[in-house]
């Protein structure tokens, strides 16, 4: 429990920097503003996702701490291969990509989604690496580094007026940030396990792992776009503004449960490698979920109740319809 606490309290601060700052963000931007930010973020998350082939995952699973560095190996390769071909995409076709999907207009910050894929896929590998060494402290430090410094930079831009570049900027560091902090802990703990790295060990690794691309990879290109699809759908389809409301109101609502879910997550993917072993994973997965059923149930029934009246009141009235949005979902 004290990790799962660690982790929450972590992500307790990124999500109230971000919450506090949405009420000023929403007077700061635009909901046009926001639909170019729902857009970047939605190929940056799908994309972002399986820059790794999903090979991170194998990381806090493997037996022996040789065997994971050879698989961390094959994830930052992974990530860089992925990064290199977005960027021969982005170069040679962007544009045209953009005009057939009726959204040119988030051309001028299409070269900023390598960059975020890259950062965004490093800071999950080593993120990964954390959990294998049960780091959750330093973990849940970089969860509060990512809201904090993601809101500041957003709001400190708002203010400059420069458009949703500011957003986008901000985007890319709350999902990143920390990145350095995690592979410094990781360098200064385990920097002699370079030695066990070697081309033929991480080809076997690879091997020995390949169902992470061959089916996880899917799933999760699958799982996240059930998230990331509709504010790219609505831009595509209608109009940029709709995107923005859309990505407000979902963000909202899923504060609370990504708040929770995800730091229990983290926690739960070590300790379902250990229970597995032990012929305790059913048990232990239906105590995961009934805790988490009881602490979500409630928020979310009462935000779907009163959301028009609540997001009229703390992100003004233009946003109305997000919370409208909001009871629909």
């Amino acid at each position: 429990m004290s990790q799962v606490s660690a982790l929450v309290s972590g992500a307790a601060l990124g999500q109230a920097a971000a919450l506090a700052a949405s009420p000023v963000l929403t007077r700061l931007y635009t909901p046009e503003e926001f639909g170019v930010l729902a857009i970047y973020a939605s190929l940056l998350g799908m994309i972002g996702i399986v820059s790794g082939l999903r090979y991170e995952l194998a990381i806090p699973l493997t037996r022996t701490d040789g065997s994971a560095a050879n698989v961390l190996v094959v994830a930052l390769l992974s990530v860089g291969s992925t990064t290199l071909l977005l960027v021969v995409i982005v170069a040679m076709f962007g544009n045209d990509l953009l005009a057939w999907a009726n959204i040119s207009y988030i051309a001028p910050y299409l070269w900023l989604l390598p960059l975020g894929v890259l950062l965004n896929g490093l800071f999950l590998i080593f993120n990964y690496w954390a959990i294998r060494r049960n780091n959750f402290n330093q973990i849940a430090y970089t969860r509060a580094q990512q809201g904090i410094s993601g809101a500041i930079v957003q709001v400190g831009l708002g203010f400059l007026q420069i458009g949703p570049l500011g957003l986008i900027l901000g985007q890319i560091i709350s999902q990143s940030a920390g990145f350095i902090r995690l592979f410094r802990v990781a360098w200064s703990q385990d920097a002699s396990l370079t030695s066990r790295v070697k081309w033929r060990r991480v080809k076997q690794r690879a091997r020995r792992y390949k169902r992470f691309p061959k089916y996880t990879t899917w799933a999760s290109l699958a799982n996240s776009s059930s998230t990331l699809l509709p504010p790219l759908l609505f831009a595509i389809l209608f109009s940029p503004q709709m995107a923005g409301i859309y990505i407000l109101a979902h963000r909202t609502m899923q504060a609370p449960s990504s708040l929770i879910g995800a730091s229990v997550g983290q926690v739960f993917h070590k300790k379902a490698a250990d229970a597995r072993h032990r012929g305790e994973l059913d048990a232990l997965m239906l105590k995961a979920f009934q805790r988490l059923l009881r602490i979500s149930l409630i928020p979310l029934t009462t935000l779907g109740f009163f959301a028009p009246e609540l997001f009229a009141l703390v992100f003004g009235e233009d946003w109305t319809q997000a919370g409208i949005y909001v009871q629909w979902m």
